[in-house]
């Protein structure tokens, strides 16, 4: 099976590095789970200013020193070895795509990345989606595609099952070979 995998969220602790920097950088405690929806302007106290910290001021702290999100690292080698795997990122272009590719080879996970440019990740081939935001996740349902939603607190609204590495891990052990 073909999986393509969301980097931020699934793989990749972006939103919480970026609430840490918000905070030293504001003097506030905002936490995560205050963020209810994908669109991060929505959720800050300090609206679509936080895509300043994120993609300019503190743009190589942020997706260099995030965290792997737990269970993500172990959970992809061992997946290789029954599944084709790929990163594909909706993230903009620019030096994110440099520091994402940094990212990945610090923390050795060793998969080709396809960067979706602005296009709906839904036009790319793969049979199974692992991501966290609701509208990738919906385009490739109706794309027939099989997706996974990756619990993050900004993806609530979503009907089915949310789930997390662990999870992910058994369904795909158990259910898909």
């Amino acid at each position: 099976m073909l999986i393509a995998i969301d980097l931020d969220g699934p793989v990749r602790q972006l939103i919480p590095k970026l609430v840490e920097v918000y905070n030293r950088e504001y003097r506030d405690d905002f936490r995560i789970e205050e963020i209810t929806e994908y669109h991060l302007g929505n959720s800050f106290p300090i609206g679509n200013d936080i895509y300043q910290l994120l993609f300019k001021d503190f743009v190589q702290e942020i997706y260099l020193e995030a965290e792997p999100e737990p269970g993500a690292i172990e959970a992809i080698h061992e997946l290789k070895e029954w599944h084709q795997l790929f990163i594909l990122t909706s993230q903009p272009a620019g030096i994110q795509e440099h520091l994402s590719r940094v990212w990945l080879e610090r923390h050795e996970i060793n998969l080709p990345v396809t960067f979706a440019g602005g296009k709906p990740k839904s036009e790319f081939r793969f049979d199974l989606l692992i991501d966290d935001c609701v509208e990738h996740l919906r385009g490739g349902q109706e794309k027939g595609r099989k997706v996974i939603c990756y619990r993050q607190p900004w993806n609530h609204e979503w009907p089915d099952k949310r789930m997390d590495w662990f999870k992910i891990q058994e369904v795909l052990s158990y259910e898909w070979h």
